[in-house]
């Protein structure tokens, strides 16, 4: 009843960033004393490595200076690699902790380690008086994105892939996903697609506690192309050849939290240029698909929608990526970075502040956008 009030009251955007400093404050105070961190033992580190993925990608070719400074500083960025195999382990059901030690966290289990300096704690109504289920050994799917797109290829099921390719015997263990994951329709698309998906032993966690005595954490670094090109042979799209070269600007409603406020004067300059307009959150999994796979240039609003730029493997693709104005100084590498790996020609612009900024709305100026779709085309 609360967050309904305040959200009637205060714009998304604020309350987020409310929510975030109250939740820190928590976290170093009185979350410290009852969920101390858990310090894994020796034996339970099977890979831990840290590398600077973005440093392979050249981004001095980017036409706006603003956009090619931010992504430089992605150059020094470190990027963690590993498998844990953590003993004893308790998987609570609401952000997939794993305690260990009683009231322990193991702060691997909610793999980026400053996502983990940031994630609310279990509440002891979280681990205390639920069912109990209990297995010899299973792997944790668990992630805070699992509710996302985008992170369903890179921090989900694309464990599975990595522990795979790393030498696991999958069919050892009870694979634990959450409800709300289970239950999103690209997680059922490729379970439907797929004889290793369905092979798995599942666990569907709702609101009981996990226990094991073996319980493996994973994260592979981020934008593997060997996981993502599992995917994209698994959809069955490779090697088909499009019967047209679409013009395609990925848009979005005004519902969600990122939208150009001006999209009037965005139409005017798609109909110009003879770019469709799609929304692709009303589209289902397959016709995504099969849309990108056509798609040769490809604009549109930052979001999950762009990691379907994989299913263009192996045909040319020039993509200009919208962003927001960044409210920190801070600009979303997920996107370059495929584009990189999958030889698409990429830019990007940054939008300007708008009367709705508190919303997600942001102005693209008009001119701007045209000039540079003119010259996406020409590439």
């Amino acid at each position: 009843m609360l967050k309904k009030v305040l959200k009637s009251i205060f714009p998304v955007v604020f309350l987020k960033k409310a929510f975030l400093v109250v939740n820190t404050i928590k976290i170093k105070t009185l979350d410290s004393l009852i969920f101390p961190k858990y310090k894994p033992l020796p034996e339970e580190i099977v890979l831990d490595t840290e590398t600077k993925p973005f440093k392979q990608f050249n981004v001095n070719d980017l036409a706006d200076e603003t956009v090619k400074k931010y992504m430089k500083g992605w150059q020094t960025w470190p990027d963690q690699e590993f498998i844990i195999a953590a003993k004893d382990g308790t998987i609570e059901p609401k952000n997939g902790w794993v305690i260990q030690n009683k009231r322990h966290l193991n702060y691997y289990s909610i793999g980026i380690k400053s996502r983990a300096d940031i994630m609310p704690r279990p509440s002891l109504s979280d681990v205390n008086n639920k069912k109990v289920v209990n297995f010899s050994q299973v792997i944790s799917l668990r992630d805070p994105g699992e509710e996302n797109y985008f992170h369903f290829y890179n921090d989900t099921v694309g464990k599975l892939i990595f522990l795979k390719n790393y030498g696991y015997d999958l069919s050892k263990y009870h694979i634990v996903i959450a409800q709300k994951l289970w239950e999103k329709p690209y997680f059922k698309f490729f379970y439907q697609k797929t004889t290793f998906l369905q092979s798995l032993n599942w666990h569907i966690q709702k609101d009981e506690l996990v226990k094991a005595e073996h319980v493996i954490l994973s994260k592979p670094l981020t934008h593997r192309k060997d996981i993502l090109d599992e995917f994209v042979a698994w959809s069955g799209v490779e090697g088909i050849i499009p019967q047209r070269e679409r013009k395609i600007f990925i848009t979005r409603s005004k519902t969600r939290l990122r939208f150009i406020e001006n999209e009037e004067d965005v139409k005017r300059v798609c109909s110009d240029l003879g770019f469709e307009i799609v929304d692709a959150d009303k589209l289902n999994l397959q016709e995504q698909i099969s849309l990108f796979r056509e798609t040769r240039w490809l604009t549109g609003i930052h979001g999950a929608g762009f990691t379907n730029i994989i299913y263009r493997k192996g045909l040319p693709m020039n993509m200009l990526e919208l962003f927001p104005p960044p409210q920190v100084d801070y600009l979303p590498f997920h996107y370059i970075m495929l584009a990189k790996m999958y030889n698409v020609n990429y830019d990007a612009i940054i939008g300007e502040k708008a009367k709705k900024k508190y919303s997600g709305g942001f102005y693209i100026n008009p001119e701007k956008l045209k000039k540079q779709m003119e010259k996406l085309i020409q590439a």
